[in-house]
Protein backbone atom coordinates (compact mmCIF):
# COMPACT_ATOMS: atom_id res chain seq x y z
CA UNK A 1 0.00 0.00 0.00
CA UNK A 2 1.42 3.40 -1.30
CA UNK A 3 1.37 6.67 1.19
CA UNK A 4 -1.55 7.87 -0.79
CA UNK A 5 -3.34 5.14 0.51
CA UNK A 6 -3.33 3.04 -2.97
CA UNK A 7 -2.62 -0.56 -3.51
CA UNK A 8 0.08 -1.99 -5.32
CA UNK A 9 0.10 -4.88 -7.95
CA UNK A 10 2.53 -5.80 -10.25
CA UNK A 11 0.92 -7.36 -13.19
CA UNK A 12 2.67 -9.86 -16.11
CA UNK A 13 2.82 -8.28 -18.79
CA UNK A 14 3.09 -4.95 -17.94
CA UNK A 15 1.00 -3.67 -20.94
CA UNK A 16 -1.61 -5.27 -23.50
CA UNK A 17 -1.02 -8.08 -25.14
CA UNK A 18 -2.15 -7.41 -28.49
CA UNK A 19 -0.11 -9.16 -30.99
CA UNK A 20 -1.15 -12.46 -29.01
CA UNK A 21 -4.99 -11.32 -29.26
CA UNK A 22 -7.16 -12.71 -32.30
CA UNK A 23 -11.61 -12.14 -32.48
CA UNK A 24 -13.65 -14.18 -34.36
CA UNK A 25 -14.90 -11.95 -37.53
CA UNK A 26 -11.07 -11.62 -38.42
CA UNK A 27 -10.10 -14.81 -37.55
CA UNK A 28 -11.54 -18.03 -38.25
CA UNK A 29 -11.66 -19.80 -34.87
CA UNK A 30 -11.87 -23.61 -34.51
CA UNK A 31 -9.94 -26.13 -32.88
CA UNK A 32 -7.49 -24.31 -31.01
CA UNK A 33 -9.80 -22.13 -29.91
CA UNK A 34 -12.01 -25.33 -28.26
CA UNK A 35 -8.62 -26.47 -26.54
CA UNK A 36 -8.00 -23.13 -25.19
CA UNK A 37 -11.89 -23.15 -23.45
CA UNK A 38 -11.59 -26.87 -22.05
CA UNK A 39 -7.70 -25.90 -20.85
CA UNK A 40 -9.74 -22.17 -19.02
CA UNK A 41 -12.26 -24.55 -17.85
CA UNK A 42 -9.50 -27.51 -16.02
CA UNK A 43 -7.72 -24.60 -14.76
CA UNK A 44 -10.18 -22.60 -13.23
CA UNK A 45 -12.05 -25.31 -11.16
CA UNK A 46 -8.75 -26.17 -10.04
CA UNK A 47 -8.42 -22.39 -8.37
CA UNK A 48 -10.62 -19.86 -5.92
CA UNK A 49 -12.34 -17.90 -8.05
CA UNK A 50 -13.68 -14.08 -8.14
CA UNK A 51 -16.67 -12.75 -9.55
CA UNK A 52 -17.97 -9.89 -10.62
CA UNK A 53 -20.31 -8.22 -12.66
CA UNK A 54 -20.91 -4.90 -13.45
CA UNK A 55 -23.23 -2.50 -15.71
CA UNK A 56 -21.36 -0.93 -19.45
CA UNK A 57 -22.72 2.42 -19.86
CA UNK A 58 -24.99 4.26 -17.37
CA UNK A 59 -27.70 3.26 -15.13
CA UNK A 60 -30.17 2.33 -16.93
CA UNK A 61 -27.59 0.39 -19.70
CA UNK A 62 -28.89 -3.31 -20.08
CA UNK A 63 -25.48 -4.07 -21.10
CA UNK A 64 -23.66 -6.09 -18.35
CA UNK A 65 -19.82 -7.42 -18.16
CA UNK A 66 -18.74 -10.74 -16.16
CA UNK A 67 -15.67 -10.97 -14.97
CA UNK A 68 -13.85 -13.84 -13.26
CA UNK A 69 -10.35 -14.49 -12.61
CA UNK A 70 -8.65 -16.52 -10.14
CA UNK A 71 -7.73 -15.15 -6.88
CA UNK A 72 -4.26 -14.51 -7.37
CA UNK A 73 -5.56 -12.21 -10.24
CA UNK A 74 -7.35 -10.56 -7.81
CA UNK A 75 -5.90 -6.55 -8.68
CA UNK A 76 -8.11 -7.21 -11.81
CA UNK A 77 -10.95 -7.27 -10.21
CA UNK A 78 -10.44 -4.26 -7.85
CA UNK A 79 -9.17 -2.29 -9.64
CA UNK A 80 -11.39 -2.48 -12.97
CA UNK A 81 -14.23 -3.16 -11.11
CA UNK A 82 -13.75 1.05 -10.43
CA UNK A 83 -14.28 2.00 -13.50
CA UNK A 84 -17.92 0.31 -13.70
CA UNK A 85 -21.36 0.83 -12.23
CA UNK A 86 -21.96 -2.00 -9.67
CA UNK A 87 -25.41 -4.36 -10.67
CA UNK A 88 -27.89 -4.11 -7.71
CA UNK A 89 -29.75 -7.21 -9.04
CA UNK A 90 -28.81 -11.05 -10.28
CA UNK A 91 -27.47 -11.73 -13.65
CA UNK A 92 -28.27 -14.65 -14.86
CA UNK A 93 -26.81 -14.15 -18.76
CA UNK A 94 -24.44 -10.99 -18.79
CA UNK A 95 -24.02 -9.39 -22.35
CA UNK A 96 -19.94 -9.53 -21.65
CA UNK A 97 -17.69 -11.90 -20.00
CA UNK A 98 -14.47 -12.03 -19.57
CA UNK A 99 -12.46 -14.70 -18.03
CA UNK A 100 -8.71 -14.63 -17.07
CA UNK A 101 -6.71 -17.92 -16.28
CA UNK A 102 -2.87 -18.74 -16.30
CA UNK A 103 -1.00 -21.88 -17.29
CA UNK A 104 2.58 -23.45 -16.03
CA UNK A 105 4.20 -20.71 -18.18
CA UNK A 106 2.96 -17.67 -16.44
CA UNK A 107 5.95 -18.15 -14.30
CA UNK A 108 8.71 -18.34 -17.10
CA UNK A 109 7.11 -15.72 -19.29
CA UNK A 110 8.02 -13.31 -16.51
CA UNK A 111 11.85 -12.75 -17.64
CA UNK A 112 11.44 -12.91 -21.03
CA UNK A 113 10.38 -9.72 -23.47
CA UNK A 114 6.66 -9.47 -24.28
CA UNK A 115 6.79 -10.78 -28.19
CA UNK A 116 8.63 -14.14 -26.66
CA UNK A 117 6.17 -14.50 -23.77
CA UNK A 118 3.68 -17.55 -24.40
CA UNK A 119 0.17 -15.55 -24.14
CA UNK A 120 -3.04 -16.45 -25.63
CA UNK A 121 -5.97 -13.61 -26.06
CA UNK A 122 -9.42 -15.13 -28.09
CA UNK A 123 -12.77 -12.53 -28.32
CA UNK A 124 -15.49 -14.44 -29.53
CA UNK A 125 -17.94 -11.74 -30.53
CA UNK A 126 -21.56 -13.34 -31.74
CA UNK A 127 -24.10 -12.15 -33.60
CA UNK A 128 -26.86 -11.50 -31.10
CA UNK A 129 -24.06 -9.24 -29.31
CA UNK A 130 -23.06 -10.89 -26.81
CA UNK A 131 -19.35 -11.55 -26.29
CA UNK A 132 -16.56 -13.94 -24.85
CA UNK A 133 -13.09 -13.02 -24.04
CA UNK A 134 -10.61 -15.54 -22.85
CA UNK A 135 -7.24 -14.31 -21.62
CA UNK A 136 -4.15 -16.87 -20.89
CA UNK A 137 -1.51 -15.97 -19.15
CA UNK A 138 -1.67 -12.43 -18.83
CA UNK A 139 -2.78 -10.68 -15.52
CA UNK A 140 -2.55 -7.17 -16.83
CA UNK A 141 -6.06 -5.02 -16.03
CA UNK A 142 -5.87 -3.09 -19.44
CA UNK A 143 -7.40 -6.42 -20.77
CA UNK A 144 -10.23 -6.37 -18.98
CA UNK A 145 -11.15 -2.87 -19.65
CA UNK A 146 -10.45 -3.02 -23.55
CA UNK A 147 -12.43 -6.70 -23.46
CA UNK A 148 -14.81 -4.18 -22.59
CA UNK A 149 -14.19 -1.46 -25.15
CA UNK A 150 -13.92 -3.75 -27.84
CA UNK A 151 -17.45 -5.66 -27.11
CA UNK A 152 -18.56 -2.47 -27.39
CA UNK A 153 -16.89 -1.40 -30.79
CA UNK A 154 -18.40 -4.87 -31.86
CA UNK A 155 -22.28 -4.01 -30.50
CA UNK A 156 -22.22 -0.57 -32.34
CA UNK A 157 -21.44 -2.34 -35.65
CA UNK A 158 -23.77 -5.00 -35.66
CA UNK A 159 -26.94 -3.52 -33.57
CA UNK A 160 -26.86 -0.25 -31.95
CA UNK A 161 -25.61 1.91 -34.71
CA UNK A 162 -23.28 4.87 -34.96
CA UNK A 163 -20.16 4.97 -34.69
CA UNK A 164 -17.79 3.55 -31.75
CA UNK A 165 -14.93 6.14 -31.05
CA UNK A 166 -11.31 5.73 -28.93
CA UNK A 167 -12.69 9.13 -27.56
CA UNK A 168 -12.82 11.22 -24.43
CA UNK A 169 -15.75 13.25 -23.18
CA UNK A 170 -16.21 16.34 -21.04
CA UNK A 171 -18.31 18.92 -20.18
CA UNK A 172 -17.48 22.48 -19.04
CA UNK A 173 -20.25 25.55 -17.66
CA UNK A 174 -17.91 28.14 -18.54
CA UNK A 175 -18.23 31.88 -19.13
CA UNK A 176 -17.86 34.28 -22.13
CA UNK A 177 -16.13 37.14 -22.11
CA UNK A 178 -19.52 39.14 -22.55
CA UNK A 179 -20.46 37.54 -19.24
CA UNK A 180 -22.79 34.68 -20.20
CA UNK A 181 -22.73 31.17 -19.03
CA UNK A 182 -22.79 28.27 -21.70
CA UNK A 183 -22.55 24.62 -21.10
CA UNK A 184 -19.82 23.12 -23.80
CA UNK A 185 -19.47 19.22 -24.35
CA UNK A 186 -16.94 18.14 -26.51
CA UNK A 187 -14.69 14.79 -27.31
CA UNK A 188 -11.66 14.75 -28.06
CA UNK A 189 -10.25 11.64 -30.13
CA UNK A 190 -6.89 10.41 -30.07
CA UNK A 191 -4.29 7.42 -30.07
CA UNK A 192 -3.07 5.97 -27.22
CA UNK A 193 -0.43 7.79 -24.94
CA UNK A 194 -1.27 11.19 -27.26
CA UNK A 195 -2.57 13.26 -24.29
CA UNK A 196 -6.19 12.54 -24.78
CA UNK A 197 -6.75 11.31 -21.07
CA UNK A 198 -4.70 14.51 -19.80
CA UNK A 199 -6.90 17.01 -22.03
CA UNK A 200 -10.27 15.07 -21.09
CA UNK A 201 -9.59 15.51 -17.83
CA UNK A 202 -7.93 18.89 -17.53
CA UNK A 203 -9.96 21.52 -15.11
CA UNK A 204 -10.67 24.52 -17.45
CA UNK A 205 -13.22 26.39 -14.89
CA UNK A 206 -11.34 28.99 -12.85
CA UNK A 207 -13.98 31.88 -11.88
CA UNK A 208 -17.48 32.08 -10.66
CA UNK A 209 -20.09 29.51 -11.23
CA UNK A 210 -17.86 27.64 -13.87
CA UNK A 211 -17.29 23.98 -13.77
CA UNK A 212 -15.37 21.31 -15.26
CA UNK A 213 -16.53 17.94 -15.45
CA UNK A 214 -15.06 14.32 -16.79
CA UNK A 215 -18.26 12.40 -18.29
CA UNK A 216 -15.74 9.39 -19.96
CA UNK A 217 -12.12 8.99 -20.72
CA UNK A 218 -11.66 6.34 -23.57
CA UNK A 219 -14.63 5.70 -25.75
CA UNK A 220 -17.80 5.62 -26.61
CA UNK A 221 -21.23 5.21 -29.49
CA UNK A 222 -21.52 8.42 -31.37
CA UNK A 223 -25.43 8.17 -32.84
CA UNK A 224 -26.75 10.25 -35.96
CA UNK A 225 -28.65 11.93 -33.55
CA UNK A 226 -25.46 13.50 -32.11
CA UNK A 227 -25.99 11.70 -28.71
CA UNK A 228 -22.75 9.92 -27.47
CA UNK A 229 -22.97 7.05 -25.20
CA UNK A 230 -20.04 6.28 -23.32
CA UNK A 231 -19.11 2.09 -21.54
CA UNK A 232 -17.52 3.42 -18.73
CA UNK A 233 -18.70 5.18 -15.16
CA UNK A 234 -17.02 8.23 -15.32
CA UNK A 235 -13.33 6.63 -14.26
CA UNK A 236 -10.01 7.25 -15.30
CA UNK A 237 -7.65 4.48 -16.57
CA UNK A 238 -4.35 5.43 -15.86
CA UNK A 239 -1.30 3.32 -16.26
CA UNK A 240 1.05 3.59 -13.01
CA UNK A 241 3.53 0.99 -13.17
CA UNK A 242 7.06 1.90 -13.09
CA UNK A 243 5.82 5.30 -12.14
CA UNK A 244 7.81 6.96 -9.16
CA UNK A 245 6.44 10.20 -7.94
CA UNK A 246 9.42 10.80 -5.43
Amino acid sequence: KTIYGNFVAESEPTSRAAMFTQNSPDYLFGKEERELLVQCEKALAQERLISIDRIVGNENSETTVRLIVPERFAHVAYGGKNLFIPVEREIKEPTYQILFFADEAFETNKPKPLSQKDITIRLAMLDDGRVIKIVRNSSYIGEYKKGVFAAEDWVAKIRRGGIFLHAGCREDYLQSSHGIYRTIRSLLLALTANGKTTLTSKILARKGREKSWLIQDDGGTLLPDGSFHGFEAGGIFAKTEGVNPG
